[in-house]
């Protein structure tokens, strides 16, 4: 087997950001079990992150039963 050499089959942990908000730290420490902090969802819009960086966006679904997310967009580009 051989070594590659670009790191291409290096894993990486892709995260899907579909919404955001901004609380205090007061209020995160507040926060316990069962408790709700409200989203505002205008779309379906999702951000693709790797290493907190965005490089790709989509729109939310499903497939098959599973959460899914449709390539719209590369930001930025691997190669």
């Amino acid at each position: 087997m051989g070594v590659d050499p670009l790191g291409e089959d290096l894993p990486v942990e892709v995260v899907a950001v579909l919404a955001e908000t901004d609380i205090s730290v007061a209020q995160l420490a507040a926060l316990s079990l069962g408790q709700v902090i409200p989203l505002s969802m205008e779309s379906e819009s999702v951000r693709l992150q790797v290493d907190g960086n965005v490089v790709m966006t989509g729109r939310s679904g499903s497939r098959g039963g599973n959460y899914a997310v449709k390539i719209e967009d590369i930001v930025r580009s691997f190669e």
